[in-house]
């Protein structure tokens, strides 16, 4: 590559991000959002509220346990790992921190999608890639978590660390971060499928246990109970038969919803896998399993970032902007995209999921229903690729993996 192309890729590395922090600011200080189809909730930063609120409420009671009664402005229940207001109070962030931890966490953010575009730097990336990647990073679950100051992008940029150490062979400490990431959120462990030697599992855990994964463990009973479930700005197994439901006029609980959510997605996987084996090697979904498989940093991406979205998928309902992990995927087939390829399909299919999350008329229901057919298939292909090559037929020459 010479060295004009070299610079003209690094600017574009940068565009999506530098775009990302500018709109954000000017939507906080213009009161723009509502523009951005983001409804907003002020004073902004309203989800981290909850944790720094949290932290203030335990430096000044000894006492605190989540039975506590909740310090959030807003009224809402203590609903978060308590990990993330012990934290905060011993770094001694509070409530009058919170803009300056919002806008801090944008930044983190930010680099952290820099640093996955950069993959695409390293990587003979079509024209019609990089502008679906980088537009992936101004989607409505980025815009709708950076609104709202979920931390779900400090667990995101963690995410991208692990993925990183990886990148430069440092499995274990990728190992450790997916442990850390996971006693800061429960979906991350979709993300061991990454990893491949028993002494990472067992750094995983080791991290996982060491930083707060008992104290998560011991609240999910509190955190779910707590958690507010809506069909509204959310995806998941259950949330489709839940706005189904709700047009028809008929009243569905969340427990039976993803009960419902849950069969119908292993049937789905069940019948889509039989379809698949008894396809030639040189069917899309295994020619695209074997590129990825010998592509080291997409195999990485691919795999924490759909293993991240495939728990938080099964957990039933998920707000919206937990979709920010799929950038990962988006990234890693944009790596390979040409014309009429396979790459191409799943690149485009996890966005327009990704768009389809615009709360405008019925265009969620759309997501739901493109999740619904893309889910079994995503599913099917990464699990290939992380068993490496063992689901779907392959060609005697592909038996070797490149790693």
């Amino acid at each position: 590559m010479s060295n004009d192309g070299a610079s003209r890729q690094r600017a574009l590395v940068l565009i999506a991000p530098i775009t990302l922090l500018t709109v954000s600011v000017a939507a906080f200080q213009f009161s723009a959002w509502t523009w951005l189809r983001v409804q907003p909730k002020n004073p902004k930063f309203a989800d981290l509220r909850l944790v720094t609120a949290t932290a203030d409420c335990i430096r000044n009671d000894p006492n605190w346990s989540m039975a506590t009664p909740t310090c959030d402005p807003f009224g809402r229940p203590n609903n978060y790992p308590s990990i993330w207001g012990r934290a905060f109070a011993w770094m001694r962030l509070g409530i009058n921190d919170t803009v300056a931890v919002g806008y801090a966490t944008l930044l983190v953010f930010s680099i952290a999608c820099g640093v996955l575009l950069f993959q695409l730097a390293r990587s003979k990336t079509s024209n019609v890639g990089w502008t679906v990647a980088s537009l992936s990073v101004l989607s409505p679950p980025v815009l709708l978590a950076v609104e709202r100051g979920n931390v779900d992008l400090i667990v995101f940029t963690l995410l991208v660390g692990a993925m990183s150490a990886g990148f430069a062979n440092r499995s274990g400490l990728s190992a450790a971060l997916l442990g850390l990431c996971t006693s800061l959120k429960l979906f991350p462990a979709g993300g061991t499928i990454s990893l491949r030697r028993p002494r990472d599992f067992a750094l995983f855990a080791f991290s996982f246990f060491t930083t707060g994964g008992f104290l998560l463990l011991s609240e999910l009973g509190d955190i779910s109970d707590r958690t507010q479930y809506s069909g509204y700005s959310s995806f998941g197994v259950g949330v489709l038969p839940i706005r189904i439901a709700s047009l028809v006029g008929a009243d569905l609980t969340v427990p039976t919803a993803r009960f419902i959510g849950l069969g119908i997605l292993a049937t789905s996987i069940a019948g889509a896998l039989l379809v698949f084996r008894t396809r030639p090697a040189t069917h899309p979904i295994s020619t695209l399993s074997t590129t990825v498989r010998s592509d080291a940093r997409g195999r990485g991406m691919l795999t924490v970032g759909w293993g991240s979205f495939f728990v938080a998928y099964m957990a039933g309902t998920s707000w919206d902007y937990r979709l920010i992990v799929l950038i990962p995927c988006v990234v890693a087939f944009a790596r390979h995209d040409r014309p009429r390829s396979a790459a191409r399909i799943a690149m485009l299919g996890l966005f327009a999921t990704m768009i389809l999350s615009y709360p405008v008329g019925r265009l969620d229901i759309v997501g739901d229903l493109v999740l619904l057919a893309g889910t079994p298939v995503m599913t099917i292909l990464v699990a290939d690729i992380a068993s490496g090559g063992r689901l779907l037929p392959r060609r005697s020459e592909d038996q070797t993996e490149t790693v």
